[in-house]
Formats: C-alpha cells, sequence, structure tokens
C-alpha cells in the first residue's frame, strides 16, 4: 500500500501540493455551489481568506523555514521541515474530509467553501 511521505519532498513540491489541495477544495466547493444555486461570493472570500491566513501561508512559512534560504544566510532547521510535512499531512486529510462532506451533501446544504 503506498504511503504519503510529505517530508520527503522538496520546498517546491510542498508548496505545489499545498496550493493545489486548497485550489481543489475551492473549485470543488464553488462547482457544488453553483449546482445547487448556494453560490454567494463572499463565502468563498471568507473561506479563501481563512484557508490562506491560517493554513497555507504558515505551512509555507514553516517549510521555508525548514528548507532554509542559504543565500540570505537562513540554514535548515530540520524540526521545522518535520513541522511542515506533519501539517501538510493534517491539511491534506483536512481536505479529504471537505471533499467528501462537500460531494455527499444535499443539494440544499451550502457548499464546502463556507468552511474553515
Amino acid at each position: 500500500m503506498p504511503t504519503l511521505d510529505f517530508s520527503a519532498l522538496n520546498l517546491t513540491s510542498f508548496l505545489i501540493v499545498l496550493v493545489i489541495l486548497a485550489g481543489v477544495d475551492t473549485v470543488v466547493g464553488i462547482g457544488k455551489a453553483l449546482a445547487d444555486h448556494t453560490f454567494r461570493l463572499d463565502t468563498v472570500a471568507a473561506f479563501l481568506g481563512s484557508h490562506v491566513l491560517s493554513r497555507i501561508l504558515p505551512l509555507a512559512a514553516m517549510a521555508l523555514l525548514g528548507q532554509g534560504l542559504p543565500q540570505f544566510g537562513l540554514p535548515a532547521v530540520a524540526m521545522a521541515w518535520a513541522l511542515a510535512a506533519g501539517g501538510l499531512a493534517a491539511y491534506f486529510a483536512e481536505t479529504v474530509g471537505s471533499l467528501r462532506d462537500t460531494l455527499q451533501a444535499p443539494d440544499t446544504a451550502v457548499s464546502g467553501a463556507s468552511e474553515g
């Protein structure tokens, strides 16, 4: 059985996975809301704001600290990378749950984009 080892990613791959997860969750939530005729732009803005500020930016900063920036004299911090990888794994699990809830929600429910 394949495993998801986010600690084996490089910084670029880490950031790509992070953005893809947020993008897929956003697109699916918007698509479901449009299909259910419950789309509200303010809900999408709140979802994006909460995800970017509370998940994407902190995980990206921790990954950056974990990998270091030698050109700026910032050494890699192994513990920060381990925390970033764990955070990405948790965000992956959260996104899978959000997608499941969004796709299984009845037609009258607000989309997954309303989750914070």
